[in-house]
């Protein structure tokens, strides 16, 4: 492919207009439009390669005159919700990318969320649960229990609905859950002790 270099000027859209009409940028033996590429990504995106190790000096031309997006909270979001929707949704890839926002969260508590994309992933089922019944996917308004406490979630592992998630990955996961408001959902807080010798009474998350 040819680009032109950091410092070219387009007084109108038709370069665009011309890439995104003929798939003019070369990226993973691939011919692409600015639409299916993102200049940075942290976690595999169906049908957008990233650009920024190919052409890293050329950020401006990218961005700004090709209009191609950069990595935010909501290209995951996003992603999330576009996985867990398929007829047959790989729950492995569901749980790999629902780090990803978290991630963001965890770096920038004050980043903004799109709420209308929010909103859409409180209403569909993205969160691997795991109980009684095998492995599904429940959405925020189902009940089930998030896995803080190691004992407590050996105790209960496939008698209740618990997040497919070890207790050791919940510092990576909380920032995402406080924005789902799941705060209340975990074992340490749902689970009461039911005499001195240590026994436990089953938890509710209704």
């Amino acid at each position: 492919m040819v680009v032109p270099q950091e410092e070219t000027h387009f007084s109108d859209s038709s370069p665009r207009q011309e890439f995104q009409g003929n798939g003019l940028i070369y990226v993973g033996q691939k011919w692409l439009k600015p639409s299916e590429c993102l200049w940075n990504c942290t976690v595999a995106i169906s049908e957008r390669l990233p650009l920024d190790h190919v052409y890293p000096q050329l950020k401006k031309f990218f961005v700004d005159k090709m209009k191609v997006r950069t990595m935010n909270i909501d290209v995951p979001l996003q992603e999330l919700e576009r996985t867990a929707n398929k007829n047959s949704p790989n729950i492995d890839e569901v749980k790999r990318i629902i780090l990803t926002p978290s991630e963001f969260l965890a770096s920038d508590p004050e980043v903004e969320v799109n709420k209308e994309r929010l909103s859409s992933l409180e209403q569909t089922t993205v969160l691997p649960v795991r109980g009684p019944d095998g492995l599904e996917l429940f959405s925020v308004d189902q009940a089930f229990t998030t896995n803080d406490h190691q004992r407590y979630g050996q105790l209960f592992e496939n008698q209740v609905e618990v997040l497919d998630f070890g207790h050791e990955e919940m510092t990576s996961l909380y920032p995402l859950f406080k924005l789902l408001d799941l705060e209340d959902r975990f074992l340490s807080a749902l689970v009461e002790p039911k005499n001195n010798r240590g026994q436990v009474n089953r938890p509710s998350s209704s």
